[in-house]
């Protein structure tokens, strides 16, 4: 399996590829680039995780699962913020905004689920997970 460098290289390799002869380049043409891009993604505050590596999934922009919030802090911001709780279910809550919906689950001790919900609030929200890990934390209005 490559690494992040040369996975991203392939592809902008690819790209140049669709439109351009590329016959006398190779991925190592574009490695340069791949890890201007790949610094970039870091530096915003994102992690690539490759899929299946669910042990990285709970570092979630150098946050480890011990300093993540509390599922109490995930719902009482999510409520601060403008989602909808919906009807609980046997594991948890639903939550809506603009068409997205998020669970919430009970359980306290599955960090793993926890991360994952965070994960799903950064992006549907375009924030860096960082930020609203930030934003979780603070005290509830």
């Amino acid at each position: 399996m490559p690494d992040p460098i040369q996975a991203a290289a392939e592809v902008l390799w690819r790209q140049y590829e669709s439109q351009y002869n590329a016959d006398h380049l190779s991925w190592r043409d574009f490695a340069d680039d791949a890890q201007a891009i790949l610094d970039a993604v870091t530096a915003a505050g994102w992690s690539l995780v490759p899929a299946g590596e669910y042990g990285t999934l709970l570092d979630i922009a150098g946050t480890d699962t011990p300093n993540l919030p509390s599922a109490a802090q995930v719902r009482a911001y999510l409520w601060r913020t403008g989602w909808e709780k919906q009807p609980p279910g046997p594991s948890g809550s639903m939550w809506q905004i603009d068409g997205y919906s998020i669970g919430v689950a009970d359980d306290e001790s599955d960090r793993l689920v926890l991360a994952g919900t965070i994960r799903r609030v950064a992006a549907i929200e375009q924030r860096r997970p960082a930020v609203v890990i930030a934003d979780m934390r603070k005290e509830d209005a």
